[in-house]
């Protein structure tokens, strides 16, 4: 059996090994790098590495989640859970994991002054998250971040009148953006549905979008049906004769594949505020280690 060679990488001053497509850094101490790399390759075999948790860094504990995450989560789900762990490991990935606390998670939010209630949230649910897993796999046990608390969800009741709609219509720049905000407002969906739907969502006789990849699709094992109001269904037309390849005949119930603007897709990107990561299995983009030294 053949095993992936570590390389090291001098624009990134780091150990690196790639499995398969993705490429993982393994930190810049060559020793320590070499241990990684044997916790890695005994966890792919399914083997529990146990001597060598018990000195597991933070970032080392990242870097065994984010590695699992990849392999079971969306990409989007992925990058959130990267962004928050690789700050955190930014601050206190050296420390070992065991000797984690409370109070290392309360400064590191601290830190960061511009973080509202949602985005301390979102960080403490991705840190205990990836702690919370080590424990359930056995890589750390106790784990010491379980009496982090995580504050409860901050909740909108805000409802926008009819005139202040109208305002956010008018001042969205581009035809294509205005419509996808219009999206959103007849739909209630989230940026990143609006941004996914394709041909195979849209059953313009029914006047439904079928989404089949959303947030609670493992508990209700069901697709997501959006109903559409008369101007989402008239909108939702327009694109279809719109984006329709003049070679192609459509049907009168159906909008091309990818046929939405690009505009619309790129609109539902993830960012830090976002404490809704999807949980689906396709993945897109190669891994980044929250390793640090």
């Amino acid at each position: 059996m053949r095993f992936p060679k570590l390389f090291f990488r001098a624009s990134k001053d780091a150990w690196y090994v790639q499995l398969g497509k993705r490429q993982i850094s393994l930190g810049k101490d060559r020793d320590e790098a070499f241990e990684r790399y044997r916790v890695l390759l005994l966890q792919e075999r399914g083997e529990n590495p146990e001597p060598a948790f018990r000195r597991l860094t933070a970032a080392q504990v990242f870097d065994l989640f984010l590695h699992w995450s990849s392999r079971h989560n969306e990409a989007k789900t992925y990058e959130w859970y990267q962004s928050f762990l690789q700050d955190f490991s930014d601050k206190y990935g050296s420390l070992e994991a065991e000797k984690l606390k409370p109070f290392h998670v309360t400064r590191w939010l601290d830190s960061h002054r511009g973080w509202g209630e949602a985005s301390r949230r979102c960080g403490t649910i991705a840190v205990k998250r990836a702690f919370n897993w080590a424990d359930a796999e056995g890589i750390l046990s106790p784990n010491p971040l379980k009496h982090v608390k995580k504050g409860p969800p901050k909740r909108r009741e805000r409802i926008l009148t009819a005139d202040e709609r109208q305002q956010i219509l008018k001042a969205a720049r581009g035809r294509a953006f205005r419509e996808f905000v219009q999206a959103l407002q007849e739909t209630g969906c989230r940026p990143s549905e609006v941004g996914k739907v394709e041909a195979s969502n849209v059953d313009l006789a029914a006047g439904l979008w079928v989404l089949p990849e959303h947030k609670t699709k493992k508990k209700t094992g069901q697709p997501r049906l959006v109903y559409l109001t008369p101007a989402m269904l008239e909108l939702t037309r327009t694109l279809m004769e719109r984006y329709t390849p003049r070679h192609t005949t459509a049907s009168a119930t159906t909008l091309p594949t990818g046929g939405l603007p690009t505009t619309w897709k790129a609109a539902g990107r993830p960012n830090k505020s976002s404490c809704a990561p999807a949980d689906t299995t396709s993945r897109t983009t190669p891994p980044r280690t929250a390793s640090a030294t």
